[in-house]
């Protein structure tokens, strides 16, 4: 009897045990089988009435429940137990039978072979009403201060029963109803309760950075094209602001911290970005439509610029083998130009290749841009880091220069139109045989007119007033020169003129008289000229006569030092012999 007790209380305790394992998956294949198989034949239940409801271009996966909602409907209608890690089994089933049971109704839906299209259609009020209860009690709790607790804000099963006038329906539908809704809730509940809790905050950020984006693509571009024209090398953090300048410029102190950390992320991101763009952009653009090259011909030929505002005009027999030219357009920045300056064009490259490096220096080229400007305006070369100006004649609609075809060959030949705001026109010099030379040293500011608006140009020229022309046609540094102006008896008369004199007599280029004075004020004959220049060229062999035989030539001007060396030169004489003697530099 003792062995037969014992043996029923086995057999319990084994059905005890079997009772809790869980009926899905056991140890019995075919369960979960038939499982998986009612989690496909639901889903593709459940996909065929979201198929018939949804537009034809929306794909399945729009539709489908979240895992939470399709674990709980499976379990609603099957009512099982499952082991947590054949979770994923079970989704995999449902999500296969949902998408043939939806794409399905899609199609029927195309082929207009649907059922009644006036079906009404099945409606899970349930989960609808659940989810959206809980949604809104989810926003009360939280912006009532409440902790998140679904249950404890959820209604009771009487008060549900009255909302939704249950106590009506039967009780099978009352107790699945309030089931589905229990799910739901929570699921909306939380939706809700986070949505209320964290939206604020990711808008916040969202549109911080949304607003920080849009101040950062403009200020970046507007950088990245200053540092370009700035001749400046990429580098976005040389001018971002800073963080505190940011806030500062934009008043971000006024806004959420959200917001404030949202708008320097979008700031700085698209900052960055902007930047790089419109540096690497205007580069690639400006090379792209910037260089021309051509060659031309012993016989000669006209080259323009490819945006046809240059052309440079080389006569034949200049060159005496082909050669090849190129033209480029730079870019400079106007802020680099002196006050008195307007840049009336761009500013281009001419370089010219020529494998025999021989040319006829006899002959010029002409080199000329299209101009409408007032005769203010004149043509300039880029000559150690400063814009000399190169004699030019406005003609029509262009301006025009010659330029030495030696001096092409030397260095980079970068031209451009600038119009001088301080030009002045001296009327006593229209009419002078040297009126372009004068006017071209004018422009440089080597020489000067009078405070009467004139410029004297067969006015005798004094010592004190040839040497200060000298310093600055060469560039004299007499600052670094000490003075020796009180060995002179007439030191005192010597005035402006007392560091150039001390300059001249430092580099052995003049002389005193034998009577201890220097007269700065006397006038300067051609032969004292003819020595000086010969010591400041170091070339023994100047002679004034050279020049004086090319003003006849040129100009039909005879020079009074025909008659006599001993005679005094004049102001327009020596702006002549200076601009011959040094215009093949430019």
């Amino acid at each position: 009897m003792k062995k037969f007790r014992e043996a029923i209380s086995i057999i319990i305790l084994i059905f005890l045990i079997m009772s809790h394992i869980p009926t899905v998956y056991g140890n019995s294949l075919d369960i979960k089988r038939d499982i998986d198989k009612k989690a496909y034949n639901l889903g593709y239940e459940d996909g065929k009435i979201e198929g018939a409801k949804n537009d034809i271009d929306i794909p399945y996966y729009r539709a489908l429940p979240r895992d939470e909602e399709i674990i709980y409907r499976l379990e609603m209608e099957y009512r099982w137990d499952y082991d947590e890690k054949h979770r994923e089994d079970i989704l995999d089933n449902y999500i296969d039978g949902f998408m043939y049971g939806y794409n399905s109704a899609k199609k029927s839906k195309e082929d207009g072979n649907q059922d009644d299209k006036h079906k009404e259609e099945r409606i899970d009020y349930a989960a609808t009403l659940g989810k959206t209860l809980g949604e809104v009690y989810g926003y009360r709790d939280f912006y009532q201060g409440n902790k998140n607790n679904w249950s404890k804000a959820i209604p009771s099963n009487k008060q549900l029963i009255d909302m939704y006038n249950l106590d009506k329906e039967i009780y099978e539908y009352r107790h699945v109803f309030l089931d589905a809704f229990r799910g739901n809730f929570k699921v909306g509940y939380n939706e809700g309760y986070r949505v209320a809790n964290l939206e604020p905050i990711k808008t916040s950020y969202e549109i911080g950075i949304e607003d920080g984006e849009k101040i950062g693509t403009i200020l970046g571009a507007a950088d990245g094209s200053k540092d370009y024209f700035s001749n400046e090398s990429i580098d976005y953090k040389r001018n971002i602001p800073s963080d505190s300048t940011i806030i500062r410029k934009y008043s971000l102190n006024k806004d959420s911290n959200k917001y404030k950390e949202g708008f320097l992320t979008g700031f700085k991101r698209a900052y960055e970005e902007s930047y790089n763009e419109k540096f690497r952009t205007m580069n690639l653009d400006l090379h792209s439509s910037s260089y021309v090259e051509t060659v031309v011909p012993s016989a000669g030929g006209e080259i323009s610029s490819l945006d046809n505002y240059l052309f440079l005009n080389i006569h034949k027999g200049t060159y005496y083998n082909p050669i090849t030219v190129a033209i480029e357009k730079m870019y400079y920045n106007p802020s680099k130009l002196e006050s008195r300056y307007i840049k009336a064009s761009e500013v281009y490259k001419v370089s010219i290749y020529n494998d025999s490096y021989v040319v006829d220096n006899d002959n010029i080229v002409e080199l000329k841009f299209e101009y409408y400007g007032k005769d203010n305006g004149g043509i300039y070369k880029l000559v150690d880091d400063k814009w000399i100006y190169m004699p030019s004649i406005i003609d029509e609609n262009f301006i025009k220069t010659n330029i030495n075809p030696n001096s092409l060959s030397k260095g980079e030949n970068i031209y451009v139109v600038l119009v001088d705001r301080e030009a002045r026109s001296l009327p006593d010099i229209r009419g002078n045989w040297a009126k372009g030379e004068i006017n071209t040293f004018i422009r440089r500011n080597i020489v000067s007119g009078y405070s009467d608006n004139t410029f004297k140009p067969d006015k005798n020229i004094s010592r004190g007033e040839f040497l200060t022309v000298l310093g600055r046609v060469y560039g004299w540094q007499i600052q670094s020169i000490p003075d020796i102006s009180e060995s002179f008896k007439d030191n005192k008369t010597f005035g402006s003129y007392k560091d150039v004199i001390s300059y001249a007599i430092n580099q052995d280029y003049v002389q005193g008289y034998p009577d201890g004075t220097f007269k700065p004020n006397n006038p300067i004959t051609y032969k004292e000229v003819e020595i000086i220049m010969q010591r400041i060229t170091n070339n023994k062999n100047f002679r004034w006569y050279n020049t004086a035989a090319k003003a006849l030539y040129h100009k039909d001007y005879r020079s009074k030092s025909y008659n006599n060396m001993k005679n005094n030169i004049t102001r327009a004489e020596v702006v002549y012999m200076l601009y011959l003697l040094n215009e093949w530099k430019y």
